[in-house]
């Protein structure tokens, strides 16, 4: 018997990809393309979000918030920016 795994939309630039839901950002937004810069994340292990080099903006009803994408799982609709100033000054410390 075949396992289904839930597809869910997001957003990465102005640029829609589907996704299994649930998957952490930084490897959603890597199979849409994207680079991500990353320091202490591994695929096999369990994130911790520390080096902050993965900071994304994410909108939300309550605004746009930086968020370590190491640490957030996808969820349907999500908008995410990369590149904006915003994310480029934190990734720089």
């Amino acid at each position: 018997m075949a396992e289904h795994t839930e597809l869910v939309t997001i957003t990465v630039d102005g640029k829609e990809a589907q996704v299994p839901a649930g998957m952490l950002l930084i490897e959603a937004v890597k199979a849409a393309g994207v680079h991500i810069p990353r320091f202490c994340y591994h695929p096999r292990m369990k994130p911790v979000g520390m080096c902050r080099m993965c900071l994304v903006e994410v909108e939300g009803p309550r605004g746009t918030m930086l968020t370590t994408s190491c640490t957030m799982p996808v969820a349907d609709g999500m908008v995410v920016h990369t590149e904006s100033d915003t994310v480029t000054k934190a990734q720089e410390g």
